[in-house]
């Protein structure tokens, strides 16, 4: 057991579980069909189990997978080796493991404009898929996060306070929101792991005091 992680390390840990979670993903979220090109990007900080799970659900669904592992880089949004966007340009489904992810590079802009359908799962391993993916029901997680949408896009006041003394006022002023959790069924469109909405007040309006009273710690083997 790595106490560090709080999780199992062993490759038959939850095997079964954890290739049903994959199949899950990429049948039933990335909407995989047989002949597309399904590309897995992970580096050396990746679970390689979630990595082959994947791999191997992808082959049985009838794509074409690829797995593209390299180093882990220094801190994520960096643009990756070239031969990682090489691969990214064509694909027509991405999933990307990689703790130190790409997103948001020129590397996953082109990507997306080519028409790739893409999910962030960075630094998945092997529990959080069997706990995030595999034993939720995501139809239910769809509808939940639309009405939280529309929730959202109702309000215009947005306040937000704690015991700790934060206390945030912001203003929507119309903004809309999106279910960035959703599944994968447009192309060239970038999706996050279901449960999650994208939307932010108007810049401008943000007022207030923000109190931090915990720690974030990076991951192991990142530099300063």
């Amino acid at each position: 057991m790595d106490l560090s992680l709080g999780t199992e390390v062993r490759d038959e840990y939850l095997q079964w579980e954890l290739g049903g979670s994959a199949r899950k993903l990429v049948e039933g979220v990335m909407l995989a069909k047989p002949g597309e090109n399904l590309v897995i990007t992970a580096d050396t900080g990746s679970d390689r189990r979630v990595v082959d799970a994947t791999a191997t659900a992808a082959y049985a669904a009838g794509t074409i997978p690829t797995v593209v592992f390299y180093p882990l880089q220094k801190t994520a949004v960096m643009e990756p080796p070239p031969p990682v966007a090489g691969a990214i340009r064509h694909a027509d489904v991405w999933i990307e493991y990689a703790v130190a992810y790409i997103l948001h590079t020129k590397a996953f802009k082109e990507a997306l404009k080519n028409g790739a359908r893409y999910i962030c799962l960075t630094g998945m391993d092997a529990m959080m898929m069997i706990n995030t993916i595999g034993r939720v029901n995501y139809d239910r997680l769809l509808t939940l996060g639309k009405r939280f949408c529309e929730i959202v896009q109702k309000a215009d006041k947005v306040e937000v306070y704690s015991p700790g003394g934060t206390h945030l006022v912001a203003f929507n002023q119309g903004r809309r929101t999106r279910q960035s959790g959703k599944l994968a069924d447009t192309k060239g469109e970038p999706i996050m792991l279901g449960g999650q909405i994208s939307w932010c007040p108007m810049e401008e309006t943000i007022n207030g005091k923000l109190v931090f009273d915990a720690a974030l710690c990076l991951p192991q083997n990142w530099e300063d």
